[in-house]
């Protein structure tokens, strides 16, 4: 996940060292794959076009007069052709230091030019995801401000891994509050009311009907006055250096505020659902939808659908459809922050071999409460970009408080060796957003809404030492009582593996995992299968959908592709079903391969080699 320093320090004060701020992720059990260090760019500034003329002594330039709140406009000749009076755009002025360029004072055909005006690309953005041609900033930008750090341009960008349990980190404010904790500094929020929340009802005529129980919670919300046009450029640059293209501002909200908060959402023009009315269900066999890639995809009922009057509309989770999409004639918009069912929804990625920003998160449970927050923040930036919010309406289970789970500080000194006070631990606690009661012997700690996975007291040590600091736990073997480990099964295998080598043969390791090829085989062949074979419920592949009941296939598949002869053999468990019972048990396979001989001598001396080291 692309994570820009630059956003995280408005929601927390960090080093100004990303190298020390990467340094404390991986130490918090976020390790940080590659820092993406930032040009050095000086010298830019925000001007505004006063005047705009045509080059007295070339057809193809254009002189402007550009305001940057100085003593007087400078005179800046431009070839650009999407410029035009009263716009707001980025100034490199002379001295200026760009990636590839330092402006310097020249003369354009006659005309003396005193800076340049700057493109996304010489800003080190994407190119291709801004205008061709001058990047436009907002009106309301101040005029002389400079604009790397008006944008935090010049702050790295941190690629963090995010491990499948923490849903809550795959967010800027989920990595904000790690580091808040860590470091002991405040943790800055946004609001999270929604501005829509005292409005009139008529946002209440949208009505969702959940048919399945694989979506918990539907946050839905209309929102009228819509005018699809780009984004602020501070949202597009922002999304840009997180990774994401800019399309419009209905878009980018959405993409701001899951990347912001955690929580994906999904608008649709209200003018194409076929009406007001909304409905999670199961895909029915062989609907169609063209998704918002451009694929068309044949549904089956593994998948989850949003339907409106006139069939699917969206993927629920993945993405949404075409025929919904928001595009330039847009003027009302449905908003869906919704929670489903994990596992579902992993499925059904797999299943379509579709992967999106969405799915990533929806696939690792995302708490309830998430929508109400990704809603809100939406209709925050919606109505400040002047649209009008009506009343949310909520749809499913309402979020459930957590738990309490006991802790003691004996748990803390147990496991990790560190004799911590009680308020300490507290402390750790309490900065990650837990709820902790404090007795005198124990510690009563409720997990906020956002962490799904404080479970146990060892969930809370862990986070006792992310936050203490692993460097301070120190290396000790652990005591072990002498009874509680029994060496008999290892050393009868590991004498069975010596003595086979001892009569040449060499170890190997097979896959326990298998296919439907060696069930035929074995019914073909006479192969011992005694036993019903053991289905895996989730395989990966049709390739490892069953554990195996026999070392035999494993040893006969590998002579099968050697090169030369060769004498293996294998002690690994096999599985086997005796009805409602899985056995699992140790076995021993050996075999060599000779080369065929017709001679019935030889084919006897090669049964009689078997069956002597049998013995």
């Amino acid at each position: 996940m692309r994570v820009p320093l630059a956003w995280l320090r408005e929601f927390v004060d960090l080093p100004a060292d990303a190298a020390a701020v990467a340094d404390r992720l991986a130490m918090l059990g976020f390790p940080v794959d590659a820092i993406e260090a930032r040009p050095n760019i000086d010298g830019v500034v925000v001007g505004r076009i006063a005047r705009l003329e045509k080059h007295p002594n070339a057809d193809r330039l254009q002189v402007a007069q550009v305001d940057v709140a100085g003593e007087r406009p400078l005179t800046i000749a431009t070839a650009a052709t999407n410029v035009a009076a009263g716009q707001t755009i980025a100034v490199a002025t002379i001295g200026a230091h760009l990636p590839q360029l330092t402006i310097a004072p020249r003369t354009m055909r006659g005309v003396a030019s005193e800076g340049m005006m700057i493109s996304a690309d010489e800003l080190a953005l994407p190119a291709e995801w801004f205008e061709d041609g001058i990047l436009q900033l907002d009106p309301d930008c101040e005029l002389g401000a400079d604009v790397v750090a008006l944008f935090g341009l010049s702050d790295a960008v941190l690629d963090v891994e995010v491990t499948a349990n923490r849903v809550d980190a795959m967010s800027v404010i989920g990595i904000a509050r790690e580091l808040a904790a860590s470091y002991a500094v405040p943790l800055r929020l946004p609001s999270f009311e929604n501005p829509g929340r005292d409005e009139e009802p008529f946002g209440e005529a949208i009505d969702v009907t959940l048919e399945s129980s694989d979506c918990s919670r539907f946050v839905a919300q209309r929102f009228e006055r819509v005018a699809v046009k780009p984004a602020p450029a501070w949202m597009r640059v922002r999304l840009a250096l997180a990774g994401q293209r800019p399309i419009n501002d209905v878009v980018d909200v959405s993409n701001y505020v899951m990347l912001e908060t955690g929580q994906p959402l999904h608008f649709y023009d209200a003018a194409k659902t076929g009406g007001a009315e909304l409905t999670v269900r199961d895909a029915r066999a062989g609907e169609v939808l063209v998704t918002l890639d451009g694929v068309e995809r044949t549904l089956t009922p593994q998948a989850l659908v949003v339907a409106g009057g006139q069939g699917a509309l969206g993927l629920a989770g993945l993405m949404g459809g075409a025929n919904s999409e928001v595009g330039a004639e847009t003027t009302a918009v449905v908003l869906e922050a919704a929670s489903f069912n994990s596992a579902r929804i992993r499925r059904t990625s797999k299943a379509l071999g579709l992967r999106s920003e969405a799915s990533a998160r929806h696939e690792r449970s995302l708490p309830p409460f998430a929508g109400d927050v990704g809603a809100a923040r939406a209709a925050q930036l919606l109505v400040a970009l002047g649209a009008k919010a009506f009343r949310p309406r909520v749809f499913g289970a309402s979020p459930t408080a957590a738990k309490p789970v006991r802790l003691r500080p004996h748990d803390v000194a147990r496991l990790l060796g560190l004799t911590l006070p009680a308020q300490r631990i507290a402390g750790h606690l309490a900065a990650l957003g837990c709820d902790v009661a404090q007795s005198e012997h124990e510690l009563d700690v409720t997990p906020p809404p956002w962490r799904g996975d404080l479970a146990i007291a060892a969930d809370l040590v862990e986070e006792v030492a992310r936050m203490e600091g692993y460097d301070r736990i120190e290396a000790v073997v652990p005591a072990i009582p002498a009874h509680a480990i029994s060496s008999e099964p290892f050393e009868r295998e590991s004498a069975l593996a010596h003595a086979l080598a001892a009569l040449g043969y060499r170890e190997i390791i097979t896959h326990s995992l298998h296919g439907r090829e060696p069930l035929d085989t074995a019914a073909r062949t006479g192969l011992p299968f005694d036993a019903a074979p053991v289905e895996v419920l989730n395989p990966l592949s049709e390739d490892q959908r069953y554990l195996r009941a026999s070392l035999a296939d494993g040893l006969i598949a590998y002579v099968a592709n050697a090169d030369t002869p060769v004498s293996i053999f294998e002690i690994g468990h096999v599985f086997e079903r005796f009805g409602e019972t899985i056995a699992e048990r140790p076995a021993l396979a050996f075999g060599f391969t000779a080369e065929p001989l017709d001679e019935p001598s030889w084919r006897d001396a090669h049964f009689l080699r078997l069956k002597g080291d049998c013995e």
